[in-house]
Order: C-alpha cells, then structure tokens, then sequence
C-alpha cells in the first residue's frame, strides 16, 4: 500500500508470472457503514472462507465480472 486515506487508497501489485507492476487507486462511496451486528462468525463460515481462500487464483476480474467465462463483460 503506498497511500491509505479515508476514502482511497493507492495500492502497488506486481503479476506473480511476469513481475510487471501495476499502480490502482481504490475508491470507497461515502456511505454510512453497516451497522455492526453482536452475531459472532460461525465455524461454517470461517471454514467456507478457508475453502474459498484455498481455491482462489486471485483472479478478481473473473471473481467480480457478470461474465460466466471470466474477463471484462464487454469481451
């Protein structure tokens, strides 16, 4: 992470394959957070989370996209 603020951060992420780096500004809306909830985090969820966790490639265009086959929508 390069900068963090409120609302943005300027992150640094490099390919694992090629080393190419990139530069990403994230963006937040400014929005009321979530009300917090007293509920605590099940051993299911964490376990779905861990399996997840393991399976994931950190492909976040497939991950994030409405195309069934991954890559942008408009491909």
């Amino acid at each position: 992470m390069l900068v963090r603020r409120p609302r943005a951060w300027v992150v640094m992420a490099a390919c694992g394959h090629c080393h190419h780096r990139g530069v990403f500004l994230i963006s937040f809306p400014a929005t009321k957070p979530a009300p917090a909830t007293d509920a605590p985090i099940s051993q299911r969820e964490v376990t779905e989370m861990r399996s997840f966790l393991d399976q994931f490639d950190g492909d976040f265009l497939s991950l994030f996209s409405n195309n069934p086959h991954g890559g942008y929508a408009a491909d």
